[in-house]
């Protein structure tokens, strides 16, 4: 599959999130909301948010590196979309259980740092 390709699917898959989504916001009374319902809210906002993070992601490489991607640029929003979604999909449902602090916080923070540190440091070049 090439860079436009991946790019047309991506685009579509996350206007479908987005869209899925929205019907779990606007037709889901969350007072008696289930364990389905919580999943489908949770796993519909993680995949719009990735799919969101992606592709803005690979706009701004393609802007900064003058017109041109490739699968490393790719990857790399790709991975770094998953983290920031890890990240905020994970303190949302930290918060909904009441265990979001500023030491849980910095805790979660750090941690995802450190995979993305990882990921850095034993990159090939």
């Amino acid at each position: 599959m090439g860079i436009r390709s991946y790019l047309g699917f991506l685009l579509l898959a996350t206007a479908a999130c987005w869209a899925g989504w929205l019907v779990v916001v606007f037709r889901v009374d969350p007072t008696s909301a289930g364990v389905w319902d919580v999943s489908l809210f949770y796993g519909g906002l993680s995949l719009s948010l990735l799919g969101t993070f992606a592709l803005t992601g690979l706009v701004i490489r393609r802007l900064m590196s003058h017109g041109t991607l490739n699968g490393e640029q790719v990857a790399t929003s790709f991975r770094q979309a998953l983290l920031f979604v890890i990240l905020l999909v994970g303190s949302v449902a930290l918060l909904r259980f009441g265990l979001l602090n500023p030491l849980s916080a910095v805790l979660f923070v750090a941690v995802l740092a450190t995979v993305e540190f990882f990921f850095s440091a034993h990159h090939p070049s």
